[in-house]
């Protein structure tokens, strides 16, 4: 019992947590938050919202068109020639492909354009956040999502602090 005592008594005087203990300063920040509340932010995310719903309309009457001509082609099928009905079928093959090149050239502008608005601005996240660090002595900055945190106290959360210092920065432009 007294070899136990001795080992922890051991242990607990030579851990790292006891000798030269000192506080480690650490805060996190979401920047998925910050990026959504920032003004430029918001500006950037109404941008692309009404460029999705624009070319979503688009996309929409395009299917409606090629909805329309598939009834109609189900429709005369019976009256049309081989020949006839086969040029039908190859131009309405002919259109889908082109809606869905269409399609995936939206999407792939859409995400152009949406990480090209947005990755100035998270530059921009970054530069602050380095600054709030140094200025409030934090070693560590840890971004809540890709650093997987559990558990930490709000109080050491800046990202309300980041919002504010981003939007006051901005404004002076």
């Amino acid at each position: 019992m007294s070899r136990s005592l001795m080992f922890v008594f051991c242990f607990g005087l030579f851990s790292p947590g006891v000798v030269g203990a000192s506080e480690v300063n650490i805060a996190y920040v979401d920047l998925n938050y910050a990026l959504n509340n920032v003004e430029e932010g918001r500006r950037a995310k109404a941008i692309l919202e009404r460029d999705y719903e624009k070319k979503k309309s688009e996309l929409e009457t395009a299917n409606k068109d090629l909805q329309k001509m598939r009834e109609e082609l189900d429709a005369k099928r019976m009256v049309l020639s081989e020949d006839a009905l086969r040029k039908k079928m190859i131009e309405l093959e002919g259109r889908q492909l082109g809606f869905q090149k269409k399609l995936m050239a939206h999407q792939q502008d859409w995400t152009k354009k949406e990480g090209e608005l947005t990755a100035e601005i998270l530059g921009k996240l970054v530069e602050i956040v380095k600054e709030i660090g140094k200025s409030k002595g934090y070693e560590y900055v840890l971004e809540k999502t890709e650093s997987n945190i559990l558990y930490a106290p709000e109080s050491a959360n800046i990202t309300e602090e980041l919002i504010g210092r981003y939007n006051k920065v901005a404004g002076r432009k």
